[in-house]
């Protein structure tokens, strides 16, 4: 919150950094700058967790900052030196643009918390795991070369970096070449779709379809629920029937005792037949749900960007 305030409690406010305020009692409790002292844009990170500080010192390091509790002052976490070229940016950031991914094993398959970074000065990205450390205990850094053209792609040292939701892509313009790079974040990896100038990228995810997909696979799981459940009533009910079958009559009425065995035959193969039913649409349910393509990319995510 750079800039004057009139409930900052006499302390020093000035245009250099990024300073806390706590909503509650309305009053700074924090100020941050880069390493050098210089100053810093903040970014945070959708969970809120992290903020990423910017310095306008042509982006040599980036400042990661983790979000304290309500009225408790934030942490630095890393100063990472990304080692972007700042040829005539030494006084502004090399880059204006984030994607952040952050997924869950329960829900995404894969756990990720990363950001993602593209230089406006050169024709790289760099890809920066927070659940992944080097050698000397910071975040891995992992770059990646965008274009092997001499000309950097990037206009007036500026990208848009758009994260399509719910998969393992980030698309990164390069307007000046008129091309889109498509980052593949498990491959570490980059293609180029040529002859697009984009105006703005915009990832959406299709909620509609995600919701469905869920709705198909708890019915699945009913199933097989009830599926397990008439195996055993099936598997019970002809132990019984067999044990009432061998059994010796012990009564002098035997035709009683012939009905009776008859009646639990009859229920025995009864509940076998309902068994073997269920087995056969529990079946057909999973070669539907195997394929129909409900848990694919595409579902989660409409996997387009309007790049006209």
């Amino acid at each position: 919150m750079p800039g004057q305030c009139g409930r900052c409690d006499g302390l020093p406010i000035d245009n250099i950094g990024v300073y806390e305020f706590d909503t509650q009692t309305d009053t700074i409790i924090g100020h941050h700058v880069m390493d050098n002292g210089s100053g810093g844009d903040p970014f945070a990170s959708p969970d809120g967790r992290h903020i990423v500080l910017v310095g306008r010192n042509g982006g040599e390091v980036l400042r990661i900052i983790e979000a304290g509790k309500n009225g408790e002052k934030s942490t630095i976490l890393y100063d990472l030196e990304l080692g972007f070229s700042t040829t005539d940016q030494e006084d502004s950031a090399v880059y204006n643009d984030f994607a952040f991914i952050q997924t869950t094993q329960e829900e995404d398959g894969v756990k990720r918390d990363m950001i993602v970074i593209a230089a406006g000065t050169e024709n790289t990205v760099a890809l920066v795991d927070l659940l992944v450390k080097d050698s000397s205990g910071n975040p891995k850094v992992t770059k990646i070369t965008l274009s092997s053209s001499e000309e950097v792609t990037a206009r007036s040292s500026r990208r848009q970096v758009e994260w399509v939701i719910g998969t393992d892509y980030v698309w990164i313009d390069g307007t000046d070449a008129e091309e889109v790079y498509v980052v593949d974040l498990d491959k570490k990896t980059s293609k180029t779709i040529t002859g697009f100038t984009t105006s703005k990228m915009l990832s959406v995810e299709n909620y509609e379809r995600k919701r469905i997909a869920k709705i198909v696979a708890d019915q699945v799981k009913v199933l097989q629920v009830t599926d397990d459940s008439d195996k055993k009533s099936v598997s019970e009910t002809s132990t019984a029937s067999s044990a009432s079958l061998t059994q010796p009559a012990v009564e002098a009425d035997s035709d009683k005792t012939d009905a009776v065995g008859v009646a639990a035959l009859i229920v025995g193969l009864c509940a076998i037949v309902v068994g073997i039913a269920n087995m056969v649409a529990m079946t057909n349910m999973k070669k539907s749900k195997d394929s129909a393509p409900t848990t694919s990319n595409e579902e989660i995510s409409l996997g387009s960007k309007n790049v006209a």
